[in-house]
C-alpha cells in the first residue's frame, strides 16, 4: 500500500447518524482537495481515526449514540490533539450550546445548513492555520506553496491548473517513490479509470513545458517521479 508523506487532499472525518444528508456536499469538498470519510457509528469513527489520521473531524452535536460534548472531551485525551474538532447540528443552535462546546475545546460550531461553498473555505482556513512553515517547500530557486497554490521558478510566478499543481506537489512530497498512473489516478482524481487515458501524460507534459523538461522523470512501464536533481543539472 502506498503511504504518502503529505496527505493530499486534506482528510475530514464526519460522524452523523444520517450520513445521507452529506451526499450532496461531499462531491464539492472532493473537488476542492478534501478527502471525506462519512460514518454513522462511534466504532467506525474511531477505526478511521486510527487508520486514516484525519486533519479534522465533524461531529453531530446531538448525536444519538453519545453526548457529543463528553465524547469530544474524551476524544481530546485519547487521540491526536492536533486534530481540529467541529461540532454541527440543525438550526437553531442555542447560544448556551455554542458556549459550552467552545469552552469544552471545540474549534468551531456550525449549523448543518452551511452550503458546501461556505463549508469548504471555512474548513480550509481552519486547517491552514494549523500548518507550519513546512507547507512551503523551497528548493533554491524553486518554490511551491500549497497555501497559495503558487509555483515560482527563479522568482517568476507560474500558473498551474489545480490538477497539475496537485500532481506536482504529490510527486515532490514523495521524491523517492515512482508513481504509477493508477496511483496518481486514485490519489488525485479518486478514479483509477483515468490511468487508462492519456490524461496524466498530458498533465506531466504541461508541467514540464511550464517549468522545465527535467522536473519530472519518466520510467518506462512504471510511471513518474520528481527529479530532485533537476536544479543542479540546469544551472
Amino acid at each position: 500500500m502506498l503511504t504518502l508523506k503529505h496527505k493530499l487532499p486534506y482528510c475530514i472525518l464526519i460522524l452523523d447518524q444520517e450520513p445521507v444528508r452529506f451526499f450532496k456536499t461531499i462531491p464539492y469538498l472532493q473537488e476542492h482537495f478534501f478527502k471525506v470519510l462519512l460514518v454513522d457509528t462511534i466504532s467506525a469513527f474511531e477505526l478511521h481515526l486510527l487508520h486514516d489520521k484525519p486533519d479534522a473531524v465533524l461531529i453531530r452535536l446531538d448525536f444519538a449514540q453519545t453526548d457529543a460534548i463528553s465524547y469530544m472531551q474524551d476524544f481530546k485525551k485519547r487521540f491526536d490533539n492536533d486534530i481540529k474538532i467541529i461540532l454541527f447540528k440543525d438550526p437553531p443552535i442555542e447560544d448556551y450550546a455554542v458556549e459550552l462546546a467552545l469552552q469544552s475545546g471545540a474549534d468551531g460550531v456550525i449549523h448543518f445548513q452551511y452550503k458546501a461553498a461556505i463549508l469548504t473555505p471555512f474548513m480550509r482556513n481552519l486547517l491552514q492555520r494549523k500548518k507550519s512553515l513546512q507547507d512551503q517547500l523551497k528548493i533554491s530557486d524553486f518554490i511551491i506553496d500549497d497555501e497559495r497554490f503558487e509555483v515560482r521558478f527563479k522568482n517568476i510566478p507560474i500558473m498551474l491548473p489545480k490538477k497539475e499543481f496537485n500532481l506536482l506537489k504529490i510527486l515532490m512530497d514523495n521524491p523517492d517513490h515512482i508513481f504509477t498512473k493508477e496511483e496518481l489516478s486514485e490519489v488525485i482524481w479518486n478514479d483509477k479509470r483515468i490511468a487508462q487515458k492519456r490524461t496524466i501524460d498530458v498533465h506531466v507534459y504541461n508541467i514540464r513545458k511550464a517549468i522545465h523538461k527535467l522536473i519530472i522523470k519518466s520510467y518506462k512501464g512504471k510511471g513518474y517521479r520528481y527529479n530532485q536533481n533537476f536544479l543542479s543539472v540546469i544551472k
